[in-house]
Parts: C-alpha cells; structure tokens; sequence
C-alpha cells in the first residue's frame, strides 16, 4: 500500500487521539428489529418459571406490559408486576421491587421501559443477587456475584441502559444521583424492537433521542474513547442527527424509528466501554436536585460542555461538527447543536425548567464529585461548571 491519502488517510486523522489500548465491555446477547418482542417469553424460560417485571407507572397503560406478560405465561413463566418506577428511579422503588419479589421464586427479571425502568430493574436483580443495601454497592464493581439475570426490553430510544453496565438511582436523602458500575450489572438480554416506539409521545422521543446523542458524542471525546467505540459513536450521532428529527414530527415514521433505536443501541454500547463526560456529569446533578427529566438536561448541556471542551479534543469535535453540520463548514459546534434542539422542540434553557442561578454553585460542587467528569476531555474546576451551568440558563 502505497502513500497516506484518500479515506485511509482521513481514519488515520480519526484515530489519532486514541489509544490502541481498550476494556471494552458488551452485552450477553441482543435481539434487534421489528417484531423480536414476541420472543422475550420463550428465552425468559430459559432462566426460569417465574419472573418479575419491572416498569413505571404509565407504561401498562401503552398494553405493553401486558403484551410482555401474556408471552411470559405463554412461555409457561409467572410474571409478577412491580409498575413504581418513576422516571428518577429511587432507593425507595428498588426496595419496593425487591418487596415485590420476595419469596415468589423469582430467577429472572425483565424490565419494560427505558432508562428508569431498565436501571431499577438491574439494581433490583443485583441486590437481590448479592443481599444487603442499594448503598453498598455505589462506585465501581462493588458485587461479588453476577446480578439475577435480567431481560431489558426497550420502549425508548435513548438511555443504552440496556446494554451497559451502569444504573444511576436516586438518593433522596443526600439529594444524590447515585451511580453504580458493575460488571455484574449488565443484562443478560437486551430487546430492541423499534416497533414498540411508535406511540411514544413526541416529548418523550425528543427527551430520550437527545439523550442517544449526548451518550455518542461524550464516547466519541472521551478519554476512554477507543477505536471499536468510534465506530459505534460516529454511526450513532449521524443516525440521531437525521432520524431524530424525522421520529419527532411523525412518530409513525417506521424508518425513523428503526434508526434511532439503532442509535441508542450503539451509542449504549459505546459508553458502556468509553463512559461519558461533564455532561451527564452535570445533568445528574439537576436530576437529582430538581427531579428534570435527564435526556433534556443534557439536550440543553450538550451544547456549551462541548464548547468548553473542544479546545482539549479539536479534531473530534470538528468532525462531529461536519456531522451534525451535514457537511457543511462555518457553523460553530455549540451553534449546530442549539439549531438542533429547536427543531426537535427543546427547551431554550435551564431557566425554563426552574432551575435558579442561585443554586449553581452548589449544583457544580456536585457536579465535581460524579465519576462522569473522570473521562471528561478536558478537566474542569468549580468556576469552569458554574461558568457552563450560567451560559445553558
């Protein structure tokens, strides 16, 4: 092979900030497309004959739950149903689900949902697995034993719970996201079926899709970024950018739906090994404090942590930039994202959501403290996250 130029000079410049060192970190299995719902009741009696399914309070409503269950008895496995999850999933609801469970022979968990419903159900299955409290097992690969198997089943497109290694659980006594990473932690089954986002509401697709594209992009400059994460990042941002918009307008559009289900699959698997940066960092911290939904938090973040951010990965950001640009040069990153989120309906700032600039600073003392901000590109000290909190209100 002959010179340096064409396209495979172009993934040499991709590359170039990476290192060729990698953990990366992948589901047990992952059933994707129309119509794979159907199929959770026959692998879910695999594990056992009795199963608890965990989702949040509106979702019975949708007849996916029921869907979920009358393919669970079909499959001659007893569901048991634990529908508290709210969408800032709490110590409270985990142990209510373990409750829920208790002494009715449960072998295997399966969560109808998106993030919430999917990170209750996985610190369920751990703890249930492993005894003692939700607390004990805050920080990194604090369990002994693997989790409870557990079935995810998405009806968002947004959180990639499914598929990682994370749950963040709220801590209402120290007004704190907590966040466990546990290897243990991660489903033994992730179901994505686009067909099950059809009628989600356009609030809800706008909220989990931005949520999709923060995770793709916070991979992509992550200084845990890799090149097997690159090409599940880069894909997932160039299908949010032109699907999200679509799912938002029309959420009948089959093929926007497919592709932004394929976005959150891929940028899910992205940050499961790469993580994610200030933020979520800094979204967790408004979750926590003022119970915001998360995927708009960082819908309206995004743009100013990457302008903080792109002095310290200049090359990555310019060619997210071309993607969320279409190519087209001039537009400054923080701009195109902005652009963005008005088209898909996003709040303009914090502000709107009650969030007060008095409690900045405290919200960035926080902030400092979340694990998020150790792959962060670029280090941040208290005044840099009030500076960014100030300049999203």
């Amino acid at each position: 092979m002959s010179g340096s130029t064409g396209r495979f000079a172009t993934a040499r410049v991709a590359t170039a900030q990476v290192s060729l060192t990698a953990d990366l970190h992948f589901p047990a299995r992952v059933l994707f497309g129309r119509g794979v719902l159907d199929r959770v009741g026959p692998l879910a009696r695999g594990w056992s004959e009795h199963a608890l399914v965990v989702t949040d309070r509106g979702m019975p409503a949708t007849g996916l739950v029921d869907r979920v269950t009358d393919g669970l008895r079909a499959a001659g496995v007893e569901p048991i149903v634990y529908d508290g999850v709210t969408p800032n999933p709490t110590i409270a609801q985990v142990e209510a689900g373990l409750e829920a469970g208790a002494g009715r022979g449960i072998g295997v968990i399966v969560s109808v949902g998106g993030g919430s419903a999917h990170d209750c159900a996985k610190t369920i299955a751990l703890v249930a697995a492993n005894g003692g409290e939700v607390r004990d097992y805050e920080g990194f690969d604090r369990s002994p034993h693997r989790a409870l198997p557990c079935i995810a089943v998405n009806t968002t497109s947004g959180s990639g719970a499914d598929v990682s290694r994370y749950a963040v659980i709220t801590d209402p006594g120290r007004s704190l996201k907590m966040i466990i990473a546990d290897a243990h932690l991660t489903p033994r089954l992730a179901v994505n079926d686009p067909l099950t986002t059809v009628g989600l509401p356009s609030a809800v697709t706008m909220a989990t899709g931005l949520d999709a594209l923060t995770h793709a992009i916070e991979a992509y400059v992550s200084t845990a970024a890799s090149q097997v994460t690159d090409l599940f990042a880069l894909r997932a941002i160039e299908l949010a950018v032109a699907d999200l918009p679509r799912a938002v307008r029309d959420g009948a559009d089959l093929e926007a739906r497919d592709g932004m289900m394929l976005a959150a699959l891929l940028a899910g698997l992205a940050i499961d090994s790469a993580s994610v940066g200030a933020v979520h960092a800094l979204a967790h911290q408004l979750g926590a404090v003022y119970d915001l939904p998360h995927g708009v938090c960082n819908g309206i973040l995004l743009p100013v942590v990457c302008e903080f951010n792109q002095p310290a990965s200049t090359e990555r950001y310019a060619r997210v930039a071309a993607i969320v640009g279409g190519g087209r040069g001039g537009r400054p990153l923080r701009a195109l994202l902005r652009a963005l989120g008005d088209r898909v309906g996003l709040p303009r700032g914090l502000a709107e959501l009650g969030v007060e600039r008095s409690a900045l600073p405290d919200l960035a003392a926080r902030a400092l403290d979340d694990m998020c901000m150790q792959t962060n590109p670029r280090p941040m000290r208290h005044a840099d996250i009030v500076a960014c909190y100030e300049r999203a209100l």
